[in-house]
């Protein structure tokens, strides 16, 4: 293999690595039986060039070269399963369904969803194919193995009908053969990197290794050690790796960080940005390193925290608050149009997708019976997330109440910060939740819910700055119902968390170290919890505090990110679940009070039918009222956060704003009943008058009084109807 050259396939070759996978192929027993009667060369060749156009634009292509002719001898197709299946539906299912073949692979593609589910990530090795003169020298193997070593984040899976290669993988690359179905071989690799991963970050100090020169300006008093990484490049301008499969020794420094440390990196390189892996790095004497890498994620803005000059000056003012570095959901009860207007981005970092797929997961499972991928009519079933952004976060300084009336501050506080967008939305009524996630977030925690408590929280656009309620209003079609609330989760030893600190994350307003503007919080509340090292909660692992607007976890536990998304969407989802009965009472608190505000403009009919639309409309959302979970544990949870936002007294005022509409309706209909009386009344009387009338003048005249009944006769019909209709 050492006269071959190994590299990514580009677009250029698309023809070339097509018509190798066809030559490879056409013979094969598997593809044969597909098939009855057509032009088989021709139907494989337009299913492989549509298959290598796709990875090369969602994936990877790799192959090996000989370099006297730059021929390519072997190539291999990957994608990321679950990715491609949730952001390219229609390529998906083309891939496993080609229609000019007799056998469809739907019966294949249900078979492979059942064991991959949609909580992991997977490479899935759609085809790989070698040259006959090239072969039995190891390249399928070798291609194998360095994506797997390169994208080690990854379980590998395949359906394999190529019985040689089968054996291979099992015999000498870990694989299981998981099943046997439509003729192919369901062949799974589960990385323990995971796992490696877990030890690294147990250890005290951490290792982790960063791109040179990057040290001494974060950590000037940290000493490092230049080692070298497989897999991994770095351009010198950004403090991330990158993972390149052709790159075989990238320089970096091996830095022991204490856990604050290494939130402090993670603040850094955002980890909204960036995946976190376990590497093994080689210092300069052969010695070989277990470390934590960060490698930035193509397709994500390539952002980080450079600490200039306004960033330093405000961490000089806030040095206590800028160590507690922070996980912070922001979630806002919504409005919202239209489902068809909540179409974003496809979400390019892994971590917004695990977050979305954790709270998914968690929603299923707390609510009735969860079988997997069976519907069960629980809230969960109407449901939907969506991720909508990358949104660049910047804050201000309050704005100035004057004399001369208020004007907007633009002073900055700190830099700016890339935030995740997602909405969760409920497809039967119009409530949703908007969320703002920042991980390991680079604000300072109570600048920033200041700055949500005030609504001044504001989006960097081309076309300048925008407060974000106005934005996603244009954007997306949703609407602020109600009040935000936050979950924080602080990753630092309780004690090293100052009560002041902590009481103005409960409050959301600005932390002063010394005691400047308004002074310490004393709110009696918040002091009773503090008074009590855990607050709250309900397990010993964990501090919980709750307030009006926020929800504060303090964990002392220094786990990777994939399973810190995992603990905290438990309670993101609780407080999301919350959050769809504010924005249900809200909607309607809305709806009633624009109803009200223009009631004159409607006609009797007209008011009825609109106060029987909005009393519906309400009672649609009631799966969202007092929801009890599979765990007494859950339902505890749910009742501290309900009672912490206020629910019940948001609750007592929807309540009234219905018996005001029923009340309005009654009055209404009262008044409408009497005056329909009172003109039977007159109508009867003068049809009397005028019977009598006609006899007395001239009794000969009965047709007349023959019409006159026939007349009355109707009124009094419709009237009655019309009385009917109301009662209705």
């Amino acid at each position: 293999m050492t006269d071959l050259l190994f590299s990514p396939i580009r677009t250029e070759s698309i023809e070339e690595a097509s018509v190798l996978l066809t030559d490879c192929f056409v013979d094969d027993p598997y593809f044969v039986r597909l098939h009855r009667g057509a032009d088989l060369r021709q139907v494989m060749y337009e299913m492989f060039r549509h298959s290598v156009t796709v990875c090369l634009e969602s994936g990877w292509v790799f192959g090996w070269r000989d370099p006297t002719d730059e021929k390519i001898v072997a190539v291999s197709l990957w994608f990321d399963y679950n990715k491609l299946r949730r952001d390219r539906p229609e390529d998906f299912h083309r891939i496993f369904y080609w229609p000019a073949l007799t056998y469809t692979r739907s019966e294949l593609e249900l078979s492979i969803g059942e064991l991959l589910g949609g909580d992991s990530e997977y490479l899935y090795l759609l085809s790989i194919a070698v040259d006959p003169d090239y072969r039995k020298r190891g390249l399928a193997l070798e291609m194998i193995r360095r994506v797997r070593d390169c994208y080690c984040q990854y379980n590998i899976f395949s359906d394999v009908s190529n019985d040689k290669l089968a054996g291979a993988l099992v015999r000498k690359d870990g694989f299981v053969l998981e099943k046997e179905t439509c003729g192919c071989r369901l062949m799974r690799y589960l990385t323990p990197m995971y796992e490696r991963l877990g030890e690294v970050l147990g250890e005290e100090p951490v290792p982790v290794v960063i791109p040179e020169g990057y040290a001494g300006r974060l950590f000037p008093e940290t000493a490092g050690t230049r080692v070298r990484v497989a897999n991994l490049r770095a351009d010198g301008a950004t403090p991330y790796f990158v993972q390149d499969i052709t790159s075989r020794d990238a320089a970096g420094e091996l830095l022991l960080f204490s856990a604050a440390q290494l939130f402090r990196w993670q603040q850094l390189v955002n980890p909204l940005l960036c995946e976190e892996i376990e590497v093994q790095a080689e210092d300069g004497s052969g010695g070989k390193h277990r470390a934590v890498v960060y490698v930035h994620q193509p397709g994500t803005p390539a952002v980080f925290l450079r600490y200039g000059k306004q960033l330093l000056e405000d961490i000089g003012r806030h040095e206590k608050e800028w160590e507690r570095v922070a996980d912070i959901y922001t979630l806002i009860p919504m409005a919202y149009d239209g489902e068809e207007r909540l179409r974003g981005g496809c979400p390019d970092s892994v971590n917004v997708r695990r977050m979305l797929r954790a709270v998914n997961f968690r929603a299923k499972y707390e609510s009735g019976i969860y079988v997997e991928g069976k519907n069960n009519h629980s809230f969960a079933s109407r449901v939907n997330r969506r991720f909508l952004e990358m949104c660049t976060l910047q804050l201000y300084c309050e704005s100035e109440l004057s004399l001369d009336g208020l004007r907007a501050s633009d002073q900055e506080i700190g830099e700016p910060v890339v935030a995740a967008l997602t909405v969760s939305y409920d497809r039967l009524t119009a409530c949703a939740v908007l969320q703002v996630t920042l991980l390991s977030c680079g604000l300072l925690p109570t600048q920033h819910l200041d700055s949500v408590s005030r609504n001044q929280l504001s989006v960097l656009t081309p076309a300048g700055k925008e407060n974000l309620y106005e934005y996603v209003e244009a954007r997306y079609g949703l609407h602020k119902r109600g009040t935000p609330k936050n979950y924080i989760n602080f990753h630092s030893p309780r004690e090293m968390i100052d009560d002041g600190l902590l009481a103005s994350v409960l409050y959301c307003e600005t932390y002063y170290e010394h005691a400047e503007a308004l002074g310490k919080v004393i709110d009696t509340d918040i002091a009773e919890q503090l008074m009590r090292k855990q607050g709250l909660a309900q397990y010993s692992y964990a501090s919980a505090y709750f307030y009006t607007s926020a929800v504060v976890h303090i964990v002392e536990k220094n786990s990777c990110i994939r399973e810190r998304l995992r603990d905290e969407s438990v309670t993101l989802f609780y407080i999301e679940m919350v959050l769809y009965e504010e924005a249900a009472i809200e909607i309607m608190n809305h709806n009633v009070v624009h109803f009200l505000t223009n009631v004159n403009d409607y006609s009797h009919g007209t008011l009825i039918r609109h106060i029987n639309m909005l009393l519906n409309k309400h009672l649609m959302s009631i799966a969202f009222w007092n929801m009890k979970m599979n765990y007494p544990s859950s339902t505890r949870s749910l009742d501290l956060i309900r009672s912490a936002f206020g629910i019940e007294e948001k609750r007592a005022d929807v309540e009234r704003n219905k018996q005001q509409l029923l009340a309005l309706s009654q009055i209404r209909e009262n008044y409408l009943s009497y005056m329909e009386s009172r003109i039977i009344t007159v109508l009867g009387l003068a049809l009397t008058l005028l019977s009598i009338a006609d006899f007395v003048v001239n009794p000969s005249k009965m047709r007349l009084l023959l019409y006159a009944s026939v007349v009355f006769i109707l009124i009094w019909v419709y009237f009655r109807n019309r009385l009917f209709q109301l009662r209705k």
